[in-house]
């Protein structure tokens, strides 16, 4: 109920530093295009602790401000300011590089997987060298 009170005030979506119920209503046709991101999801009742809108909160050991970007998904979630957004994607653009040469590095079956992850310091290099 609360996840739809505030997705029908024009949130993206919510995050939840707690559980939450109705899982799946939460994962159903109406919900589609809100995420719901909780620590856990329970059967049982759940009370509901209000806090402001659109002001600083803590979740977890983050201070999250108004505007920050959120980004998640089923493994995390991370809060950053705007600012930040062109580092952030180069360093997630770079870690996807990084992991797919790792990929393939194994699936090569020539190296041993303690030598590709983490790159042992022979393969870092021609890794550097070859990007």
């Amino acid at each position: 109920m609360g996840a739809l009170g505030i997705k029908l005030r024009g949130a993206a979506g919510v995050v939840i530093d707690g559980g939450s119920r109705d899982l799946a209503e939460l994962v159903g046709p109406a919900f589609a295009d809100f995420p719901v991101f909780a620590r856990f999801f329970d059967v049982t009742t759940t009370s509901w602790l209000g806090v402001e809108w659109n002001a600083p909160v803590r979740i977890g050991t983050a201070t999250v401000l108004p505007g920050d970007v959120v980004v998640a998904d089923e493994t995390g979630v991370l809060f950053f300011p705007p600012a930040l957004v062109p580092d952030v994607l180069r360093a997630a653009e770079e870690q996807a590089a990084l992991e797919e040469h790792e990929r393939e590095l194994l699936r090569s079956g020539e190296h041993r997987f303690r030598d590709v992850y983490p790159l042992s310091p022979a393969l870092r290099r021609e890794y550097e060298r070859d990007r």
